[in-house]
């Protein structure tokens, strides 16, 4: 099951790059890949001005997207404005904590271990924080 999602993040992190590489170098830094849900390319930005030049350009981008055949066919491009976002935060609150539950220390570690792997840096911080959520010591 490990393996799935390590799978899945190679596969979004590929997915992301595509994406980004159809996008003007100006607005790379300021997005974040969301989801691709229901033919829906789901991007956060930082600011409404970013998301007025992404919605002004999408015909544009969606056709682009549209064109490389590793991507599904995308309808439409939806972009949530984050204000508190910059790629130096998580986009998380860091005030909201979990239930309290714990994992197992074999899964911490385990979990610890695939984070020193992925090349997503978001995604390898998501997974050290979730290892977190056990006695294992950082």
């Amino acid at each position: 099951q490990l393996a799935e999602i390590i799978a899945k993040a190679a596969q979004l992190n590929s997915l992301e790059q595509r994406i980004f590489d159809n996008l003007p170098q100006t607005l790379r830094s300021e997005l974040e890949l969301a989801t691709i849900e229901e033919q829906t390319l789901t991007l956060i930005c930082s600011s409404s001005l970013i998301a007025s030049r992404l919605r002004f350009m999408e015909t544009e981008l969606l056709a682009k997207l549209n064109r490389d055949t590793r991507i599904s066919t995308l309808l439409q491009i939806r972009v949530i404005v984050r204000r508190d976002w910059s790629q130096d935060q998580p986009l998380r609150s860091q005030e909201k904590r979990g239930t309290g539950r714990t994992i197992s220390t074999a899964s911490a570690l385990l979990i610890k271990q695939t984070s020193t792997i992925v090349n997503n840096p978001r995604l390898a911080e998501a997974l050290k924080k979730l290892a977190r959520h056990t006695d294992l010591p950082d």
